[in-house]
C-alpha cells in the first residue's frame, strides 16, 4: 500500500483521510464549512452535485444509509439558536435562465420493503406545513389520523369513489 502525506492530507490505496483542516471539491476549501462543493458549471443536460448511491454488502443487516446527517454541538456554554439535519435553500437562478418546476423535497416511490414501505416516516416531533397541503392517494380512505394502527381514527377523509358517500367522518 503506498501513500503520500502533505499538510494533512494522506491518499492511499484504501481511500482518502484528510486529518486536518477543511477540504474544497472543485474550488478551495472555506473555513466554516467542513466539504464544500462548488465550481465551473457542469456538462450534459442531467447534472448532480453531488450524488450517493451506496452498494451495502451482505453484512449491513441491521441498516445501511447513504445519507446520515446529526447535529452536535461542542462541550460548551453556549446557545445555537438553530440545529439543522437538513437545510435546503431557495433556488438561485442566473439571468436569463428559468426552472419550470421547483422541488424542495422530491421523493419517488418508495416500494421494495417486504414489510413497510414509508416516503417519509417521523418519530416524535412537531410536523409543519407552511403552506397548502394537498393529499393525493390511490387509497379508499385517502388522509387517517389517529392512534398508530387506530381502526377508528378520530379523523379519516374518504376518498372512495365505490359509494355515493365521500367525505370527511368524525
Amino acid at each position: 500500500s503506498s501513500a503520500m502525506v502533505n499538510a494533512g492530507l494522506i491518499t492511499a490505496n484504501a481511500g482518502l483521510t484528510v486529518s486536518a483542516g477543511n477540504v474544497g471539491v472543485g474550488t478551495s476549501p472555506i473555513t466554516n464549512t467542513g466539504v464544500y462543493v462548488a465550481g465551473s458549471p457542469l456538462v450534459t443536460a442531467s447534472q448532480y452535485g453531488m450524488a450517493s448511491q451506496v452498494v451495502f454488502s451482505s453484512a449491513a443487516t441491521t441498516l445501511g444509509y447513504t445519507l446520515y446527517s446529526q447535529v452536535i454541538t461542542a462541550a460548551a456554554a453556549f446557545t445555537m439558536t438553530d440545529g439543522i439535519g437538513v437545510y435546503i435553500a431557495t433556488p438561485s437562478k442566473g439571468a436569463g435562465s428559468a426552472i419550470t418546476n421547483v422541488y424542495g423535497l422530491k421523493i419517488n416511490d418508495q416500494s421494495g420493503g417486504a414489510t413497510l414501505n414509508y416516503a417519509i416516516y417521523t418519530g416524535a416531533g412537531a410536523v409543519r406545513f407552511g403552506d397548502a397541503t394537498t393529499v393525493a392517494s390511490t387509497s379508499a380512505s385517502a388522509l387517517a389520523v389517529g392512534a398508530n394502527g387506530a381502526t377508528n381514527p378520530v379523523l379519516q377523509v374518504d376518498a372512495s369513489t365505490a359509494s355515493a358517500a365521500c367525505g370527511l367522518s368524525i
